[in-house]
């Protein structure tokens, strides 16, 4: 009852006898059958990007003629309620034949073409001519595949023909073996790409990738918005699956853009919950926090924030952003502003609770959260109400400290800017748009997701990897943290584009040359974990969602220490696009150590500077952000109370060393922080001078 095929790129070459054809073509069908299940647009970008060092055997295309065989049918005997007269399909490829057998008696094909690849009379010749080389083969096997002559060449028997030995005319000069004429959706793509990367249009070829004009995946959340101010309907995740100008505008005219498949919502939300006894639990939470408005399961990034918490007793993921109020306050004017973000956005109204192994995430209609004129409450042992809370202090002088608390959980680096943002400007008294997306609608998509077709993606790509090496750490309250700031490097954006990568991708493989010599065992893999923003893994832009999307992820990099930094960060690139899918994003790291065994300990967290529009608005909430130099052994202050052995996870928290890089121009802050017994100040330190050494 349900579609199963997939469509697969085979290459073939004429050659020797028609039996030997045959069996040859035998053997090609059995090899590729392994593959039947890879992307097609996966295959046609690798194929492209390939093709980028060997201009001169590039073709327009991969391939423009599918090939259905539909297998074996049987006729039903006796009397027909129908019987089919007529058909008709728009064929997404130029030239599209199908073949079935029917009751093991004849063949039956089907062909189908587009106008401007051949007309009615031409489509009924290919018929015709398929007959003809099926006879040829079954009558004289033995029959050489190809016969030239010098009155033409025969192709298995078909009518001869001579080659042209003149150019056509009409033929359009190519370039990296795309032609030189642009369609006009071509120049509609390549005008929003250069208004994108500034990047001059004639200096945009076809096949540039988003990497080649200095994009990163951040970046390129803006570009659907620009593509729709010229009539072109791309989304997020198929700019990142094709990557290139011109497979983009493949794209477009197979009309088929990533949309939203409908999705019911709630029933998803219902189902995933289904299994929890959570009625008590719930009637708990209404008495000690207020009227709940939806029950969800997390996301996998919000179990991760919520673990690792737990694990640190505290003293992880649940930090306090202080801002100063530039001007007169007024405090009626905040307490308004504070309670319409509140209002404005259910996860600020949102709290956690565990459910034996599970942890449910529980959204609030009005739980009490005023701002606070006197001090900061401590923070609970537990995240049962909404684990967020603003403090007003007031400081020497007239000057005014705004110190906003809120756990991992309800926010990430995409959207408590955009929170924070929205605060200010209703303390302004300023115009707020309605807050864009539903994180319910997310969440329900990201448990659709979770599919088996995402085991089968995680247990591939990690396979033969080796678990995390760590041995048990004892729980400490000391904690290494390193941090340098304004650290010069060499331009990289550069080298990103002429490698057609993003500065991201070179800094993870720099991070894992660094970290497969930490590992001190010369390993010809190293897995680690990637901050992951996924933002678009679903079609739509959520680029301002005010809410968590943020994953984390391992990421596989081979031989980092045999290969060179521009090799490793185009497999890199390649590898962050396939588990961008939306059903590899998705995954928790619990589910993947369940699938695979693998287990990370070390996390590279890249995060982005603030863009030239951000900084020339008028801030009302300027931040004070610690940019000072430290390489020092801390004592954390633990909440004992906090459960620090995990009910759920299997053994994927692990204690974990977290490398955070900013880069902006020529200068990157890089700061390392782990357990000081399991990363002490010096090692940390040789990590940021190793990693600064690749780009000195």
């Amino acid at each position: 009852m349900f579609p199963l095929m997939n469509t697969v790129a085979v290459r073939s070459v004429l050659h020797g006898s028609l039996g030997e054809m045959l069996k040859y073509m035998q053997d090609l069908s059995d090899t590729t059958r392994q593959y039947q299940h890879f992307p097609l647009g996966t295959a046609q970008a690798y194929a492209f990007a390939s093709r980028q060092d060997n201009a001169s055997s590039k073709v327009t295309t991969l391939f423009d003629t599918l090939f259905i065989y539909q297998g074996r049918r049987q006729s039903k005997a006796g009397e027909q309620l129908y019987e089919a007269v007529y058909g008709a399909s728009n064929v997404e490829f130029p030239v599209c034949v199908e073949m079935e057998i029917v009751d093991d008696e004849y063949l039956s094909w089907t062909t189908a073409c587009k106008s401007i690849a051949r007309t009615a009379g031409e489509t009924e010749g290919i018929i015709e001519a398929l007959d003809t080389v099926l006879r040829q083969m079954i009558s004289a096997p033995d029959a050489p595949a190809i016969v030239s002559d010098a009155e033409g060449v025969t192709v298995c028997g078909l009518p001869k023909f001579r080659k042209s030995e003149s150019k056509s005319k009409e033929a359009a000069p190519v370039t990296n073996g795309l032609s030189d004429e642009w369609s006009g959706t071509e120049l509609a793509i390549r005008k929003a790409l250069h208004e994108m990367s500034d990047v001059a249009e004639d200096n945009i070829r076809k096949d540039s990738t988003i990497f080649h004009l200095g994009l990163d995946s951040i970046l390129v959340l803006r570009l659907p918005a620009l593509l729709r101010g010229h009539d072109i309907k791309l989304s997020v995740s198929d700019i990142l699956r094709e990557q290139n100008l011109y497979s983009m505008a493949q794209c477009v005219l197979r009309s088929n853009p990533e949309g939203q498949l409908s999705l019911d919502v709630d029933a998803v939300l219902s189902d995933a919950l289904s299994r929890l006894d959570l009625s008590s639990e719930l009637e708990k939470l209404e008495n000690e926090v207020g009227e709940i408005g939806t029950v969800m399961p997390v996301t996998a990034g919000q179990l991760y924030m919520i673990r690792q918490w737990q694990a640190s007793r505290g003293a992880l993921f649940y930090p306090t952003f202080t801002y100063t109020i530039e001007g007169r306050f007024n405090n009626e004017r905040l307490d308004a502003a504070w309670e319409s973000l509140l209002r404005r956005n259910a996860i600020l109204r949102t709290g956690f609770v565990e459910v034996g192994s599970d942890v449910v995430q529980v959204t609030y209609r009005a739980p009490m959260n005023e701002v606070n004129y006197t001090k900061a409450k401590p923070a609970g042992s537990n995240l049962r109400s909404p684990p967020v809370s603003l403090v007003v202090e007031e400081a020497q002088g007239s000057s005014i400290t705004l110190k906003l608390t809120i756990h991992h959980a309800l926010y990430d680096g995409i959207s408590l800017p955009i929170l924070v943002d929205e605060l200010q400007t209703l303390y302004k008294g300023g115009e707020v748009t309605p807050p864009s997306g539903v994180f319910k609608t997310f969440v329900a998509q990201s448990i659709s997701a979770a599919s088996a077709s995402a085991e089968d993606k995680w247990t591939a790509y990690l396979n033969g990897s080796s678990t995390s090496n760590s041995i048990a750490i004892a729980a400490s309250n000391k904690r290494t943290e390193v941090f340098h700031p304004s650290l010069k490097v060499k331009p990289l954006r550069q080298l990103a584009q002429d490698s057609g990568v993003s500065v991201d991708a070179l800094f993870l493989a720099g991070i894992a040359k660094q970290y497969a010599q930490h590992l001190q065992s010369s390993p010809t893999t190293v897995v680690f974990g990637i901050y992951f923003a996924n933002r678009a893994p679903f079609g739509e832009d959520l680029s301002s969602l005010a809410a968590p999307t943020l994953n984390l992820l391992p990421l596989r990099v081979n031989k980092p220490l045999e290969r060179k930094i521009p090799e490793l960060a185009k497999d890199i690139q390649r590898d962050l696009s396939a588990i961008s899918s939306k059903e590899m994003a998705a995954a928790s790291l619990e589910q993947i150590c369940r699938w695979t065994g693998v287990k990370v300990d070390f996390f590279v967290n890249i995060l982005k500077s603030a863009t030239t529009s951000d900084l020339e608005k008028e801030e009302v909430f300027r931040p004070l952000q610690e940019f000072e130099e430290k390489a020092e052994t801390v004592e954390q202050v633990v909440d004992e109370n906090i459960c620090g052995s995990l009910n759920g996870g299997g053994g994927a928290y692990l204690p974990t060393i977290d490398v955070e890089i900013r880069y902006e121009g020529d200068e990157i802050d890089m700061g390392v922080f782990a357990p000081s017994n399991m990363l002490g100040v010096e090692g940390a330190e040789e990590l940021v001078r190793g990693f600064r050494g690749f780009w000195a």
